[in-house]
């Protein structure tokens, strides 16, 4: 099975990666310009915000209690993709952040019951 990671994002979504995204971020940290201690920091800045998950033999994931209470989710939420990875919103939150403009199409956008999720 998959391992994701699961983030909260100061926007107001919970943000999902795959392993090798994570990876490629932490390449760019340990190929940055920094010293060893600034690369150490931002490494465990991001490992102490991640809550890795599994999915399940269908392919399904149970959001973090935590992360679901900071995004202010309910029973209905929308997943809308952002290249290698994506987020999930509580839909009054993403769309009264103007994240998406209701009146502009911007791909596919999927309104998902309950907090567990099919991937695709």
């Amino acid at each position: 099975s998959e391992e994701l990671f699961l983030f909260g994002k100061a926007e107001g979504c919970i943000a999902v990666l795959i392993r090798g995204e994570l990876d490629k971020i932490i390449q760019e940290i340990e190929s940055a310009n920094s010293s060893p201690r600034e690369k150490t920091d931002q490494k465990r800045n991001i490992f102490s915000k991640a809550v890795q998950v599994t999915c399940d033999k269908q392919g399904r994931i149970t959001l973090d209690a935590r992360l679901v209470k900071q995004a202010k989710l309910s029973d209905a939420v929308v997943v809308v993709g952002a290249g290698e990875r994506f987020e999930i919103w509580n839909p009054k939150s993403l769309f009264l952040d103007q994240v998406v403009d209701p009146g502009r199409r911007v791909g596919r956008v999927h309104f998902v019951r309950r907090h567990c999720l099919i991937r695709r």
